[in-house]
């Protein structure tokens, strides 16, 4: 055992130096691992400011769409140039009231045609409002989006009352336009206007 006093020291000083260098070691991995999520914070910030910017990109692109879609302009337009596709069913509308049977069914195809594009406007007008949703409302980008989807909503109920009244000029021989242009309304959660419509026609 003699000299043994000196080999336990020795044994010591190794353990305390490699307890030492775990620490470093440790501090190293520490370290590393806090850089590394870190990095996958805003690796992930990153990918959802990309997908957001892409959904934004989106709503401004299908705005500018349907904007064309329904012919709104920057510029206020009149009473007779509000309606995206008035036009097409007014000037059949104030046609002779003793029109033929050829003439009524004119209409009622007329009618039809022109709620197959106000439908496929309405479910761009939905999706919009959905992905407004989806993203937030409250995004400023939206906020500045707010008074371009009013103008389209004030538009697509003008276009809805158009053809609601001549759905039910046609509705003699049949009721299919004036039911699907009342779908519009209920897709649009809009049948308070519905019914002021179908009032003031009966006014």
């Amino acid at each position: 055992m003699k000299g043994g006093e000196e080999k336990i020291e020795e044994v010591k000083v190794g353990l305390l130096g490699f307890e030492r260098d775990v620490g470093l070691v440790r501090e190293k991995v520490d370290t590393r691992r806090t850089e590394f999520g870190t990095l996958l914070r805003e690796k992930k910030k990153a990918r959802e400011d990309v997908r957001m910017g892409r959904a934004l990109l989106e709503v401004a692109e299908r705005i500018d769409e349907l904007e064309g879609r329904l012919m709104i302009q920057d510029e206020p337009k009149n009473e007779d140039e509000e309606n995206g596709f008035a036009d097409e069913l007014d000037a059949e509308s104030e046609e002779e009231s003793d029109e033929v049977d050829g003439e009524t069914s004119e209409l009622v195809e007329l009618a039809q045609v022109s709620i197959r594009r106000l439908r496929r406007c309405v479910e761009q007008y939905l999706y919009i409002r959905e992905m407004v949703h989806r993203i937030g409302a409250t995004h400023p980008f939206l906020i500045m989006q707010e008074e371009r989807i009013l103008r389209i909503r004030n538009t697509l109920l003008l276009d809805l009352s158009t053809a609601l009244k001549q759905a039910r000029q046609a509705s003699s021989i049949s009721n299919g336009p004036l039911l699907k242009v009342l779908q519009l309304y209920d897709d649009m959660n809009e049948e308070a206007d519905a019914v002021i419509v179908l009032r003031e026609m009966q006014a």
